[in-house]
């Protein structure tokens, strides 16, 4: 049962529960508040949550108490780290932070593993592109990230922001659409192919150092139109 910080479920509350929902009243849990969802199953495991999954579904298991010493110093490397970074998330879609979910999780995976907090700095790359202002935009960060996209819309902006990061020596990461950004920006401004481009913004560039899949020329809507699996 979902509940808030610091207002636990009464036993009476807890049979209650048990009655409404035709469940015992031990197998009523809470599920309270936490600062990470990665602390749900140590919650959970002070409850006894898992001695009793396995003692109602007759399982022969034997409770591996190093798996939860395990995931309690993660956690407490989650809560107590020694460091701490930013990183400029370049993207088009800042306005909904979920559009981006598994990177910022790929974040606090990666922060937790080297006792560090990731602190993420949002940059609109169709502000960076109208406005400029570079040094402003990435005032003391540790990283740029440019993660994948679609369409042409902040595109300028991206390749700024990885010559930004070449120029000043700052660590990058280009992710799909963000490592073409970043070939196109090693093109115009390292190689002297001024008019360097990708194919999926300008079909007729007079330089296409990255050029569109035949199987994606025809596809006008966007949207669950990626290539998935392995492919010779």
């Amino acid at each position: 049962c979902r509940t808030e910080e610091n207002h636990h479920l009464t036993p009476k509350l807890k049979k209650k529960l048990g009655l409404f929902c035709n469940v015992e009243t031990e197998h009523v849990f809470e599920s309270p508040d936490v600062e990470t969802i990665y602390e749900i199953p140590l919650v959970l495991n002070q409850q006894k949550f898992d001695e009793i999954i396995i003692e109602a579904l007759g399982l022969q298991s034997e409770l591996h108490e190093d798996s939860i010493h395990i995931l309690e110093n993660y956690i407490g490397r989650f809560k107590h780290p020694r460091h701490t970074v930013t990183i400029a998330m370049c993207g088009k879609y800042n306005s909904l932070h979920d559009a981006y979910k598994s990177i910022i999780e790929a974040f606090i995976h990666s922060g937790i593993e080297n006792e560090t907090h990731v602190q993420v700095k949002w940059v609109d790359m169709e502000k960076l592109e109208s406005e400029g202002k570079e040094d402003i935009f990435f005032q003391q960060v540790d990283g740029i990230l440019i993660p994948g996209g679609f369409g042409d819309r902040g595109i300028e902006g991206k390749i700024i922001a990885s010559q930004y990061a070449r120029e000043n020596n700052i660590p990058f990461f280009g992710i799909c659409l963000g490592l073409q950004c970043a070939i196109i920006d090693f093109a115009r401004n390292v190689c002297g192919f001024d008019n360097a481009n990708s194919t999926e913004f300008e079909p007729e560039c007079k330089y296409p150092v990255i050029d569109l899949m035949p199987g994606q020329k025809n596809v006008k809507s966007k949207g669950a139109t990626m290539r998935l699996g392995s492919y010779l």
